[in-house]
Order: C-alpha cells, then structure tokens, then sequence
C-alpha cells in the first residue's frame, strides 16, 4: 500500500484567508481504494450512501503490515462522522453510493478561544489536547447523527461554505464563528455533555486578557499565571486543557493574528509589525510567520491587497 496523493490545504485556500476549506463529494463521484494523506485535519460526515474505510498503520510501528497492503477498515454509511489527523493515510472502498462532506482545517493556524468547549467529549476529537488517536481509532466513526440532527449539521456547514467562499467584508471573522458554530453543532447533536462535575471551569480567562492587552511586550509564564491567580504548574495544565495549546504557543499565535491585521490594515515595515507585535527581531518574526502560516509577511500583505482589490 502506498500513498497516493498528498492533499495540501494551500492548494484549496487562497493567501490570507482561514486555513478552513468544506467540500462536497456527490454520491458515487469519490474514487474507490484512492490512499492519501492530509497535512491538516479533516473531519468527514457521511450525507448519503454508505463505504469501507481503511486506514493504513504506521509504518514506523508496523512495516510488515503497510508492506502486505494491510490496513484497519470498518464500515461507514448515512451520518456517520470520522475525524482523521495529519499523518494518516486513509482511502475509501466500495464508494459506488457514497456521498462525503469534509471539512478540512488547519488546528495549528487557527486562534481559537477553546473556552469550555471541552466539556463536549466530541470536541477532544477535533482538537485532541495531547497524543492523537490511533490509526485504528481514527478508522472507526467518533459518532454518529441522526437524520434530524444531520439535516441540521447541514445547514450549519453550508453557511460555513458560503461565508468561506465569499468576499464580503468581515468574511474571516464570520467564517471562523460559522466554523465553531458548525463543529460545536455536531459535537452537541452526536452525544450527551460530559457531567457537570467533571466539566472544567473557565480559569484561564484573565490570563488571555492579559495577552491580549501586553503582547507587544516580553510576556513570561510567572506574569500569565499570576494573572490567573494559579501555581505555574496548574496554570500550564487547566490552559492546554481550555485553550488545545501551552501559553507560549498561544501568545505566539496571539501576535502572528496581530500581525496580519497589521500587514493587510497598514503601510508598516515588517521591522517595525515585528516590533509592534513582541517579536524581538525581524528575522525571528518572518520565521514564525511563516512556519505557523505557510507564507512570508510579505507575500501574505500583497495577497491580501490583490484580494482586497479583485473584491
């Protein structure tokens, strides 16, 4: 077995808009036993028909398995939800009914205030806090909807795909609160909330409050856990449990959100977007940049220009 494709998210998603991408597969259109692999993640709802769907094991862990062409599979049909991660090789079998909504996103780009959003067990499937998922795991369906609840999800992620492909203004704010709108949707319809005792209190919020008012200076972890009012230690373990990344990752992507704003909003040198935004230097600034949004500072102001005008 082998991989096939290599789906990259930048080649479905323009510069400058969220590294979110929904996608319809008509029934019987989705090619049978085509192995491929994601950069990002994708979570896939079954909307008609039904399949096989095979997941390929880790060839570090087993390489006689992937040699024989061996690979987990389980059935799939009508409202059906799986959620794979980056790293899985994954293909559909016997897909002569299927029909297959994806929607495709980029968990290490995207600035989500967490909240409690992991009070809804589902939403550990989407945005898993620590390890991933097996490649057996990720081969079964997290849950399943009913036609009521599916016919509602729909609705939902069609108003996500227009919001995305549109160029109206304040089309990337609305396009990420449709998206936690459609993903909070499915995880409420799929199942239960977990008990109240269990549920996790929102602690971390003056913290983000915090950040977002001294992310132009040198922020440390002491100074965001005092604003917490927590121990270093409990304040490193409920953020990741609230926010799905450490404090440093989240002011990093803090400031890089800051950043494009400044890069699109202004005529300001990326020295001087590097400064405004924490970054030391501007040579450390294009490298996050880029690492955390696949493009240069400056390539992603002309991009953004060039759309600015086209729209």
């Amino acid at each position: 077995m082998r991989t096939e494709y290599h789906w990259n998210l930048a080649d479905y998603v323009q510069p400058g808009k969220l590294p979110i991408y929904v996608s319809l597969t008509p029934r019987g259109e989705h090619p049978s036993r085509f192995f491929h692999d994601h950069e990002c993640s994708e979570i896939a709802i079954v909307t008609g028909g039904s399949a096989l769907h095979l997941v390929e094991p880790h060839r570090a862990l087993f390489p006689g398995k992937a040699g024989r062409g061996e690979a987990y599979m389980c059935g799939i049909r009508r409202g059906d939800v799986l959620v794979i991660h980056p790293g899985i090789t994954h293909a559909y079998d016997r897909t002569s009914d299927l029909e297959l909504l994806n929607i495709v996103y980029d968990r290490r780009r995207l600035v989500l205030p967490m909240l409690d959003g992991y009070a809804l067990p589902l939403f550990r499937q989407f945005f898993p806090p620590g390890v991933e998922p097996a490649p057996e795991e990720m081969a079964r369906p997290v849950a399943g909807l009913t036609e009521e609840a599916l016919e509602q999800v729909l609705v939902r992620v069609e108003e996500l795909r227009a919001e995305l492909e549109g160029l109206r203004p304040g089309s990337l704010f609305s396009g990420l609160t449709l998206f936690m709108t459609a993903l909070v949707a499915v995880a409420r319809l799929c199942g239960a909330e977990m008990p109240k005792k269990r549920r996790m209190p929102f602690l971390v919020g003056d913290a983000v409050s915090f950040i977002a008012k001294n992310y132009s200076k040198p922020v440390t972890l002491d100074q965001m856990a005092r604003a917490a009012r927590m121990s270093r230690r409990s304040f490193c373990r409920h953020f990741r449990c609230m926010a799905g990344c450490s404090p440093a990752e989240y002011l990093q992507q803090f400031r890089i959100a800051r950043a494009e704003e400044l890069l699109t909003e202004t005529d300001a040198s990326v020295a001087e977007i590097a400064l405004r935004c924490g970054f030391c230097d501007g040579n450390y600034f294009c490298r996050k940049f880029r690492e955390i949004k696949g493009i240069t500072p400056g390539a992603h102001r002309r991009a953004s220009r060039s759309a600015s005008s086209s729209g």
